[in-house]
């Protein structure tokens, strides 16, 4: 596994780790859909958080020498469905197969765990997220745009 270290950051406009975390996002989302995956900013993700009835906790993984390899957002309902939470995972494609994307997995699941929630629902458009989740102990299935994946918490020690 390759040596990265995971921190809980707030997305703002103009702050460095921010940047980064998106532009792993955007990374990840080119190499699975093409050049025509569109960009999110920073300020479209801060701006969705606000209106919206839920919490998301962003994580961010980091190389030794400071780069992005690694972004994870967790998103808990407020209203309905409270008991499932959400993840959207990205590893930056050239730092694929090296243990990023499981510990980020790891990190968000500890998370919405400690949020309540007992359930799952994965989004990824890598191709790679089947394999992982599954090697997790959680039954996949293929959903229209995105692979989806839900499992229950208790699949996994605590």
């Amino acid at each position: 596994m390759t040596a990265v270290t995971i921190a809980q950051v707030e997305l703002a406009v103009g702050d460095r780790a921010s940047e980064a975390w998106i532009h792993v996002h955007h990374r990840a989302n080119v190499a699975t859909w093409g050049q025509s995956a569109q960009r999110t900013t920073v300020a479209e993700m801060a701006e969705v958080t606000t209106r919206r009835p839920e919490r998301r906790a962003t994580f961010a993984a980091t190389s030794p020498n400071g780069g992005g390899v690694g972004a994870a957002q967790v998103v808990v309902q407020l209203r309905e469905n409270t008991d499932t939470g959400g993840i959207w995972l990205s590893v930056d494609p050239e730092q694929v197969r090296r243990g990023i994307g499981t510990a980020l997995l790891a990190t968000a699941e500890g998370s919405l765990r400690s949020a309540g929630c007992r359930r799952v629902h994965e989004h990824s458009g890598a191709r790679r997220s089947r394999r992982v989740t599954r090697r997790r102990g959680s039954p996949s299935r293929r959903a229209t745009v995105r692979r989806c994946s839900t499992f229950a918490m208790t699949a996994f020690s605590r």
